[in-house]
C-alpha cells in the first residue's frame, strides 16, 4: 500500500469513525513476504484480514490475498 493510499484510508476511517489499528513491524514483514510470493504468508495475511487480527477487518483484502496464494506468480518472476 502506498503512502498516499494509506493516508486516504486513514482519513476515510476517521471520517466514518471506524477504529484504525496500527500495523506492527511483524505485520509489515509478513506483508513483504506475501508480496514476494510466499504462499504461507499470503494465506496468513488473508486470515488476518478475515478476522481483523492486527489489521482492519476487510473481506476484499482477505479474498485478494487468498487468490494470490492459489495463483502464484509465473516461474519467470521467481528467478
Amino acid at each position: 500500500m502506498t503512502h498516499a493510499t494509506r493516508s486516504v484510508a486513514v482519513l476515510v476511517a476517521l471520517a466514518l469513525c471506524v477504529p484504525v489499528q496500527a500495523q506492527t513491524p511483524e505485520i509489515d514483514a509478513l506483508r513483504v513476504r506475501a508480496e514476494a510470493g510466499d504462499a504461507e504468508a499470503q494465506l496468513d495475511l488473508g486470515f488476518m484480514y478475515g478476522s481483523g487480527r492486527g489489521v482492519p477487518q476487510d473481506a476484499a483484502e482477505t479474498v485478494r490475498w487468498w487468490r494470490r496464494e492459489s495463483n502464484p506468480p509465473p516461474r519467470s518472476v521467481w528467478c
